[in-house]
Parts: structure tokens; sequence; C-alpha cells
């Protein structure tokens, strides 16, 4: 396996998947990262925003999607509004005396510090719009915490995640210093662990590799479709019973499992078939260019996919000529009423507050998510509660 390398293998943003998955830190070094994403270099621009509001900078070069910019500003009013005596924007800290890695650091996005009652806060900015990220338990920012604390004896600790895009209010979380010690006991022997098998065989790297919805979401081992035990368990969903073997399977008679077990097969099974349809796009996309560039690939060829959609090159141009054949406007023109989304954004409050009663819109479908999940439990009927329809009346 690869050499252990000086930069933080054993960063805070991996904390939740290395806890979960050690093995993961030997096997991601012999893969490509995944390309950044749009979404994370947006979140990146306004870290930089936020961060030199908090500071007194200069706006940092590159736009800003507005979106990006209303989340940093959201972030830096609830900041200021906390009255901390000391702010530590984005100051890097140790974290060797928490992993053992030589010169590990790792840099949190605030620090508010109480000197005088020993409180620490520990503020992380979000700018996901999926779903709510908690603080509670947050491996990253327990780290963070804990890394902080090494210079900084706190009696209390809150940890913070401000996730503007889905709440205005920054989620908090009052967290025991007894949790803090326990965690750090659970993150010093994980990563003792990921540590040794840097240089261990490939073989013992397997033993240590636990596939799981939290650790295999970010892992670019996963991207890379290079994870032998995610692979087995996903394919475990689909192996048929020994008799079955070679013939056409009746859903039935797949091996049983608790309902737990397959939801959590079928949620690795979605992380996996994600993975590799992008692979798949990489592997075309590149084969398309090489095809473009007139180099020949044995057995495949380029050809024209579906033309877009229709429409006016000259839209003026094109509006003129249908008049000239003296339609009805009913005819040439389509009209539409606007949306409630549109509305809402066009009418001020007051306005828009006399339109509700004339909304409708129809209840989410129900989905499955873990009992982690933020959103209340529905509340569901018992068999008793329907009528048999099977009766004849």
């Amino acid at each position: 396996m690869p050499e252990p390398s000086i930069h933080a293998l054993i960063s805070p943003s991996k904390a939740s998947r290395i806890l979960r998955c050690p093995g993961s830190v030997a096997l991601s070094l012999t893969v490509p990262e995944p390309p950044v994403s749009p979404y994370a270099e947006a979140g990146t621009a306004a870290h930089a925003l936020a961060a030199a509001w908090l500071t007194g900078q200069p706006d940092p070069p590159g736009e800003v999607a507005d979106e990006m910019r209303q989340a940093a500003t959201a972030y830096v009013h609830a900041i200021v509004a906390s009255c901390s005596p000391v702010l530590l924007v984005e100051q890097p800290v140790s974290l060797e005396a928490l992993t053992g890695e030589p010169d590990a650091e790792g840099t949190p996005d605030a620090v508010l510090w109480w000197p005088e009652t020993k409180h620490l806060e520990v503020w992380d900015l979000k700018t996901g719009q999926g779903v709510l990220i908690s603080p509670e338990d947050n491996a990253q920012l327990m780290m963070y915490a804990l890394a902080v604390m090494q210079h900084k004896p706190a009696e209390t600790v809150t940890l913070v995640i401000h996730q503007p895009p889905v709440d205005p209010q920054p989620q908090r979380w009052p967290v025991s210093l007894e949790r803090l010690e326990a965690f750090r006991d659970e993150l010093t022997s994980a990563s003792r662990t990921a540590l040794d098998l840097l240089t261990a065989d490939a073989s013992d790297v397997l033993l240590y590799l636990e596939p799981s919805e939290e650790a295999c979401r970010w892992c670019p081992v996963k991207a890379a479709n290079a994870c032998p035990a995610l692979e087995a368990e996903v394919m475990a969903l689909f192996e048929p019973e020994p008799e079955q073997q070679g013939a056409l399977v009746e859903v039935s008679h797949y091996p049983e499992m608790p309902a737990h077990a397959l939801l959590d097969q079928a949620e690795l099974a979605e992380l996996y078939i994600a993975a590799l349809r992008a692979r798949i796009d990489e592997v075309r996309t590149a084969a398309a260019e090489t095809l473009a560039q007139g180099y020949e690939v044995p057995g495949w060829k380029l050809v024209a996919g579906r033309r877009g959609a229709r429409a006016w090159a000259d839209t003026s141009a094109a509006e003129a000529a249908l008049k000239a054949m003296r339609l009805k406007t009913n005819v040439m023109y389509e009209k539409k009423l606007i949306s409630p989304p549109t509305a809402e954004k066009r009418l001020g409050p007051r306005r828009w507050a006399k339109m509700q009663g004339y909304i409708t819109q129809s209840e989410g479908k129900a989905v499955v998510v873990r009992d982690a999940d933020k959103r209340p439990a529905l509340t569901c009927t018992t068999n008793e509660d329907f009528e048999n329809l099977s009766k004849d009346d």
C-alpha cells in the first residue's frame, strides 16, 4: 500500500467515514480524487465570501451565485449577533495529538470563545439545499472542538451548523465533555488502525472495509468503483439461492432478510449504481472525444444523437411572418397564468398573503428514510382500519 503522507489523511471532513471504515484511508490512495462538483465550488465561494466579511477583508475574486451570497449573509449575521469576545475565522488547528498523523491540521469555519465563562462554540457553514445536516454527534465538529480545546480549556461546548438554504436558523447542539472524551477514544482508535493500514498488505486492508451509507457516500473509492467490500454487499442483494443458480429467478426465491437489512443493502446499491453511471459517462465521453479527433475505437463509431427541440431562429422575424398570414391573436399566442412560486416572487408579502386561499398542493409521497432523519414520522393505520373490500355485499 502507499506510504503515509504528511497531509491530513484523517481530516475532520472525513472523520465520519474513517470511524466507520478505517480501511478506506489506505484504499483511497490507490484511486484518483473525484472531480470537484459545481455545487462544491459554489459552496467554497460562499465560505470565502463569508470569511472575508467576518475578517473585514475585500470580497474575494470571482462571481458568487445569489443563493450562495444569501447563505453567506445569513451566516455572517448569525455569528455577529452572538457577540462573542473572541472570534477565530478559518484558523488552522493541529490534529496530530488526536489522530497521530504527523503535522496534520484542520480548519474550522468559525470558533467563538467566551474566556470568562470558558464557553466554546464551533460553527460550520453548510450550503447544500438537500437534507438538513444536524450538529448532533457530528464527527467533523466534535473533532474540531477537541482540537480547539487543546489551547482553550472549555467547560461547556456547543456545536453549531448553519445551513441557510434549508433552515434560516442555526442548528445548535450542546455536547457534554464526557461525550467528547468518548469520541476522542473512538477517533484515536480508528485513526491508529487507519494509519497502520497504510503500510499493510492489501489483504489486511480488506478486513477493515465496512460499507455503509454514511461511510460510502463521499468516499473516492466508491466513486471509482474500486471497493470490493461495497461490491460484495451490493451483489448479495441480487444473489439467488444456490438451487436457483442459472435459472430464471422469481423475487420470492432470493434469500430472505429482515427488512432493515434489505434496506441497508438497497441504500448501498443506490450509491453503487450512481457511481457506476458516473463511470460509464466518463468512459463514453472519453471515447466520443477520441472518435471526434479522428482516431479509431475498434468496433465503435460516432453517430448523431437525437436532434434538439425546434425553435424559432429569429423570434421577431417569425412573429412578423405569422402576422402577415393574418392569424388571430388567440391562434398566434399562448396565454398562461403565472405559477404560485412566480407570483410569490412578484407580489409583496401583503398581497401574497391574500392568495393563500387560491393555492392547492398535493401531499408528498411517503418515502422510507433512516430514523435519524429530522422529518416527523407519519402516523400509519393498521390493517384493521381498512374495510375488507373482498367480501360480497
